[in-house]
Formats: C-alpha cells, structure tokens, sequence
C-alpha cells in the first residue's frame, strides 16, 4: 500500500491525479485496481470525487461574449445590439436605452 501521509499537498493531489488517470487508462474497475496497487478504494473514491470537485473549481466562466450588430428588419424597427449569452441565452438593448438599467443587467450577468 502507498502511503501519502509524507507527502505536501501539491505532492498528495498529483499522486491522486497519476493513480485515477492510470486506473481509467487500465480499463480496470476501480476496486480491481485498487486491489492490485495495493490501495483503500475508499480512499481511492474520496480522492476521486474531491478531484472532481476541484477540478469543477478551477473552471472560469467565460469573461466575453460577441456582440453583433443586427440588421434592420424594416424602416419601422429602430436599430438594437445584440449580445450572445451562449445557448439561447441572448440579452437585446434597443436604441435610447437606459444605461443606468443596462449597468444593473451587466452587474447581474457579471454574477453569475
């Protein structure tokens, strides 16, 4: 059995990483593995789900989105930005808005 306990906390999450990275690339089942190397798979399954945890983490929300103009329908419509969200999320600002309620809709888009 390896023991991690000598090891930083940079040390201890790479050993975790190589080891659930090397049981995928076994095509072994994780108890299987875990038998074989010698390890806990409690251990093993913590280390898992906390990776993955921390992996969800380090994921940064995307800091720009497109902005196009958009043609004129008819001479009637007056004109508009649009701003992709991604999906079929899209924000629509028409000519002689508000800034002061496009900067709370900013804030709150920010927010999330």
């Amino acid at each position: 059995m390896t023991d991690t306990d000598g090891m930083n906390r940079a040390e201890r999450e790479s050993y975790w990483r190589e080891q659930i990275a090397a049981c995928a690339a076994s095509g072994m089942s994780a108890v299987r593995y875990c038998r074989e190397a010698g390890m806990p798979i409690a251990k093993y399954r913590w280390w898992k789900g906390e990776l993955k945890r921390r992996n969800a983490l380090t994921v940064l929300p995307a800091l720009f989105a497109e902005v196009r103009p958009v043609p004129w329908c008819s001479a009637a419509a007056p004109p508009s930005i649009e701003i992709a969200l991604g999906g079929e999320r899209m924000v629509r600002v028409p000519a002689g808005f508000d800034e002061t309620t496009l900067a709370r809709v900013v804030r709150v888009l920010e927010g999330l």
